[in-house]
């Protein structure tokens, strides 16, 4: 649902503010730079309202809300449900509500009052990163491929290559025999691949390829140098598709 910079339609933005001088000021500013903005939402109630019903391209997300729930728990919604872009606001932020926020991936962290400079580059730069899509392309049994697209581009990804795909929260790393790829995408989107021959899902967080596997312990596995959590029902299964003498 991320809007393309320079279509006609300009990007819809939720803003989610409970003091009014600083929702007026940011709706104010990116209304003059060529945005639309959507009603204020003040209250993770009307926030998620919002989500559901208006369809927004990114949101501006205040870190503390009056009421029940707050800008982390939106964000986590955002993160499961609608997978678009985020950037947060605060004026004060302590340790664990960092640590909170930072788990999270928001695009960035705006400290409250926003400079009109600071906001619309936030703002710019978190919608010029196109959502990832991925698609799939056999071209025999042996040599299979995907690609995935990250910004402006497709990327080919050899699963032959692949060492193993792990998620954390919004961002997917795919483990390549001799580089990292880091994608703004959940593991879900990669479930399609799970029932792939040499591709198998071990973990909440992990899928990895059974080729470079290269022992399985009771609770982790080793693929070269890195180590992969495995549950019980996951080594299990792993044990039944490979080849193992007991």
């Amino acid at each position: 649902m991320n809007s393309n910079l320079n279509s006609m339609s300009p990007a819809r933005i939720l803003i989610v503010e409970d003091e009014d001088w600083i929702a007026e000021d940011l709706q104010e500013t990116l209304i003059k730079n060529g945005f639309e903005v959507m009603p204020i939402a003040q209250s993770y109630e009307l926030a998620m309202l919002s989500l559901r019903k208006e369809q927004p391209d990114l949101v501006l997300l205040d870190i503390r809300l009056k009421g029940a729930g707050t800008g982390v728990d939106i964000a986590r919604e955002i993160n499961e449900r609608y997978k678009i872009p985020f950037l947060f606001l605060s004026s004060h932020i302590d340790p664990k509500t960092m640590q909170e926020v930072l788990e999270e991936m928001p695009h960035s962290i705006l400290t409250k009052p926003c400079k009109p400079t600071d906001l619309i580059a936030g703002v710019k730069l978190a919608l010029s990163k196109g959502s990832v899509e991925i698609t799939t392309e056999q071209t025999s049994i042996t040599d299979e491929t995907f690609f995935v697209k990250s910004e402006h581009a497709y990327q080919k990804i050899e699963i032959s290559r692949l060492l193993y795909i792990k998620g954390d929260g919004s961002y997917t790393r795919l483990q390549m025999e001799n580089e990292r790829i880091v994608l703004r995408a959940t593991l879900k989107d990669f479930a399609m691949l799970a029932d792939h021959q040499h591709l198998m899902r071990v973990h909440r967080s992990y899928i990895v390829n059974t080729n470079y596997i290269d022992k399985i312990h009771s609770k982790f596995l080793e693929i070269g140098d890195f180590e992969i959590p495995i549950t019980k029902e996951g080594r299990a299964d792993l044990l039944l598709r490979m080849n193992t003498v007991r």
